[in-house]
Order: C-alpha cells, then structure tokens, then sequence
C-alpha cells in the first residue's frame, strides 16, 4: 500500500518463526507462539470446578493455578493448584483437551480463574487464563 504499509492473513502453527521480504530486503525473522486455551467453569453441585486446557497437543500431568481475587489487596492470591489428569482429543481437529475436576469452598460472589503458567505450556505454547468466574 502507499507509504509502505501491507497486510496479511494466515494461519499459524502453534509456533511460527516469520520474515517479511521486499526485493532484496529481508526483515529479522520474529517469533509468533500461541497461549494455550484455558476454560474454568462451575459443576452442577455448586462447589465442583473443571479446568480445561486446549490446544494442538495434550498437557496431561501439567499444573493449572487456581485463584481468586482478595478486593482488599487488589489482588489474585493462590486458592487451588490442580493437575490436569484427563484428556481426550477432537477427531478431525487434531487438537486435544486435558482436564480436571476439584472441589472449592470460597464465599459467594468470589472472582475466580484459572492460570495455566508458561512454565507448564513450553516449550510450544505461551501460558493462558481463563475468563473470571463469579463463585
């Protein structure tokens, strides 16, 4: 485009080393890697929570943070760790989901999340959190 600009639209992989080349001009290549998928949600019986974790392989055996948020301090504090101990994949996606079921007591109208740490999704992925749940 005018003024040098472009885009472009492509699908990864779970990592991706890119370069853009213009003539005889070549960019330094940069590193593109995805965050893993992470999902927290409540169970039917109120005090039951399942963790997930998706991605293009599985992570069965990893550790997932539970926390929650502490209005006083302003800040998430550990509640829960947790191991993912099942999996199962998506037929035709390639990818798969590792899970786990807990149990936490927390008073009503906590904030809640899940933190899959970088140091359990490497060396493919970048670590995840999931969406905040309200207890």
């Amino acid at each position: 485009r005018e003024g040098g600009t472009w885009t472009l639209e492509f699908s990864t992989g779970i990592t991706s080393t890119l370069r853009a080349v213009w003539k005889e001009h070549v960019s330094a290549p940069i590193i593109v890697r995805q965050r893993a998928s992470v999902q927290l949600a409540p169970l039917a019986s109120g005090r039951q929570f399942r963790v997930t974790v998706r991605g293009k392989r599985q992570f069965w055996r990893k550790g997932v943070l539970v926390q929650r948020f502490d209005r006083r301090l302003g800040a998430w504090k550990l509640v829960k760790r947790v191991v993912l101990t099942e999996t199962g994949g998506f037929p035709g996606y390639g990818g798969a989901a590792t899970w786990a079921d807990f149990r936490l007591s927390l008073p009503r109208g906590t904030l809640v999340r899940a933190v899959f740490p970088r140091s359990q999704a490497s060396p493919c992925y970048l670590g995840g959190v999931s969406k905040l749940v309200r207890k």
